[in-house]
């Protein structure tokens, strides 16, 4: 019996049952069972077509599931030469991602994925992409219209960065190229540029007329050239407010988010004991530069307007292409409000989709999504329209807000 034993130790289970019962026990020149073959990792089109599928409200409003899982398909096939370039590779998620036509979805690249940007920042007025703020390697263009850069012209790298961009209206379209275009990763997916450490700018001088040609060193994103706009136009603080010499109140409202040390319920009340008891004619809520956040933090100050509004004052808000998300929630509430809107169409919806998630891709970049849908309304429109001129803007001038200030209080209506 000892012997028996030893022998069954030195075969499988398998044999050794099969021993027991009588059977001849297995050769050992038997062939042995190859391991089940593992499942192919997950790529990150898939996981961002899965992601979608199972977390957006309705991902498939713009574009058709065939037509999404065909795109999916065709970058699932190219994603190992895409993933060689990892610039290509979040460009090409950016992508499909905007695809299905949500603002509020997107991908951001990897955090160790290293980046540099054209040395200067530029907006869209009067279909002219005017640099308004430079860095110190380049402040002979502040002020400049950008016509291309490296040959190609501003006109197509638009068109072709838009099809890379999350949007829903045109006024946040033209936000979301600005800010993409500045990106040398996404020049270079465009094929727009081959060097990432120069760019060659072509700019106009809007006084003179003359164009000139520039070979500039990129930059890490830091900006410390003067800015040519208005403060009106910026976005320096959350919110901040300013009585104006004929008694009315100017209220900057740029980001849905408590200040450290003082939140928006606290801005409120101290804004109502400054005024007093006196009644401003006027009150204006600028809203152009907020991108959103918590919508029902306004609610405070939207007290003290009301109050104000009772005893005769008029509400004027001020709106345009990135007045966004909670933003442009918040200008439907002025105009509920009965405040006189005056400006450009908001950039975001009214309401549409939002609450953001958010989920890591198997190559480390974050795709953003939207889990709700508040419903269909569109951008909040002016009463009063009202855009930002050129002309105002080399002379430092903040057209909308001018518009608003020359409005009568008694005809605003």
């Amino acid at each position: 019996s000892s012997l028996a034993l030893a022998a069954c130790m030195t075969l499988s289970l398998a044999a050794c049952a099969a021993a027991s019962s009588g059977a001849a026990p297995a050769s050992s020149g038997a062939a042995l069972s190859r391991p089940t073959e593992r499942e192919k990792p997950e790529s990150a089109p898939a996981a961002l077509s899965r992601i979608l599928k199972e977390q957006h409200p309705d991902p498939f409003t713009v574009i058709s599931e065939e037509a999404f899982d065909e795109k999916v398909a065709v970058l699932d096939e190219d994603w190992a030469r895409r993933q060689l370039q990892e610039g290509d590779a979040w460009c090409a998620l950016q992508e499909l991602a905007a695809s299905i036509g949500d603002a509020h979805t997107s991908v951001q690249p990897a955090p160790s994925m290293t980046q540099k940007y054209l040395p200067f920042i530029f907006g869209k007025y009067e279909d002219t992409w005017y640099i308004y703020r430079t860095g110190d390697n380049c402040a002979q263009l502040l002020g400049k219209e950008l016509l291309s850069l490296n040959g190609v012209p501003m006109a197509q790298i638009a068109q072709e960065t838009a099809r890379m961009a999350s949007y829903q209206t045109e006024g946040w379209r033209d936000v979301q190229v600005a800010g993409m275009v500045r990106a040398m990763r996404v020049l270079h997916y465009l094929g727009v540029a081959d060097d990432m450490r120069t760019v060659v700018v072509e700019t106009k001088d809007l006084t003179t007329g003359q164009t000139e040609t520039w070979d500039v060193p990129t930059d890490n994103g830091s900006y410390t050239g003067d800015i040519a706009l208005p403060v009106t136009m910026t976005r320096a603080t959350n919110y901040a407010a300013t009585l104006l010499e004929d008694g009315s109140v100017y209220i900057q409202y740029n980001v849905c988010a408590d200040m450290e040390g003082l939140p928006v319920a606290d801005f409120a009340a101290q804004l109502e004991e400054q005024v007093g008891e006196a009644v401003p004619a006027k009150i204006f809520v600028d809203l152009r530069q907020n991108t959103g956040g918590n919508s029902e933090l306004i609610r405070p100050l939207l007290d003290v307007l009301e109050g104000w509004q009772k005893k005769g004052g008029t509400l004027y808000c001020l709106i345009g292409g990135q007045t966004f998300s909670s933003g442009a929630m918040d200008a439907g509430y002025l105009r509920d409000m009965g405040a006189v809107m005056v400006g450009e169409s908001t950039g975001g919806l009214e309401g549409g989709f939002g609450e953001l998630g958010q989920e890591t891709l198997p190559n480390g970049c974050t795709l953003y999504y939207s889990t709700k849908d508040f419903g269909s309304r569109g951008p909040v429109e002016p009463d009063v329209e009202a855009a930002q001129t050129v002309e105002d803007l080399l002379a430092g001038r903040d057209t909308v807000l001018a518009a608003a200030l020359a409005l009568e209080p008694d005809k605003a209506n």
